[in-house]
């Protein structure tokens, strides 16, 4: 075995390169000096009354370890963070251990990175990054599994809130969805349109479970615009809404009809 900077123990093929040995080839390099686990608190994607996508099913960590121990507990720690990511040459500052492909000295490749924090990723890394297409398993149990560029979601993919109750398919963006995307909940509503920021914005159409559909147009996460409501009231009376939409309330012209008589009501 090779002992790296920063202590960290590489075993697997080298390459000299002017008489220096370099991890080369198919080869795994653990640190043993790792710090603790000092990522803030993930933020865990839920769905308000208004049918609101609200948050990345990420939860936000796509921003990198060390600007985020920088935000969370002040400049001394990201200071500290970024030294150790100069020491380990190659690995992240929150990389664990790396089991996978090596080019002159560097994690490139196919190959697994464990973090500190207890997340996995499976798929392929540059210098050291995400990047590709790769799984990200999260120790809270979100999961990601699709493109990545230089160390966050982005382009296609597939991702899994910790507690299963939403799927979200399609474009990411900066590690949230952003574009068009389907959303499955275990509810058995479903959305599919276009999101930013991880919020409904443009058209889109949610499908509630019990067979009430919207379809129409979003603004941060509510219903804005021209659209077409169907619902069934308590008396189980099917009714059609047609018009405008102001911050998630009928507002504006708009008609509607009763689908058991026919009867239109015009305002």
């Amino acid at each position: 075995s090779l002992e790296v900077r920063g202590g960290a123990r590489y075993s697997g093929e080298l390459r000299f390169v002017d008489g220096v040995p370099l991890p080369d080839g198919q080869g795994c390099a653990e640190v043993s000096d790792v710090a603790g686990d000092d990522h803030p608190p993930s933020r865990i994607a839920g769905v308000d009354a208004n049918s609101r996508f609200d948050g990345s099913p990420l939860g936000g960590d796509e921003e990198g370890f060390a600007r985020q121990a920088g935000q969370a507990h002040g400049t001394d720690t990201a200071r500290r963070a970024a030294e150790r990511e100069r020491l380990r040459g190659g690995l992240p500052a929150n990389t664990r251990m790396y089991d996978g492909q090596w080019a002159v000295g560097e994690p490139q490749g196919e190959g697994m990175l464990e973090y500190t924090d207890g997340g996995r990723y499976e798929g392929t890394v540059h210098r050291g990054l995400r990047q590709g297409v790769g799984l990200m398993r999260w120790i809270d149990g979100r999961e990601y599994r699709g493109q990545w560029v230089n160390d966050r979601a982005q382009g296609q993919g597939i991702a899994v809130t910790a507690d299963g109750s939403m799927v979200v398919e399609g474009a990411f963006e900066h590690g949230a969805a952003a574009g068009r995307c389907v959303i499955l909940y275990s509810c058995g509503d479903r959305y599919e349109g276009t999101v930013n920021g991880s919020l409904f914005e443009g058209d889109g159409v949610y499908r509630h479970a019990n067979g009430d559909w919207y379809r129409g147009g979003w603004q941060q996460g509510k219903r804005h615009g021209t659209a077409t409501y169907r619902y069934t009231e308590d008396s189980g009376a099917v009714c059609e809404y047609s018009g405008q939409w102001v911050d998630g309330q009928m507002e504006g012209h708009g008609s509607l009809r009763m689908m058991d008589s026919g009867e239109t009501i015009e305002g």
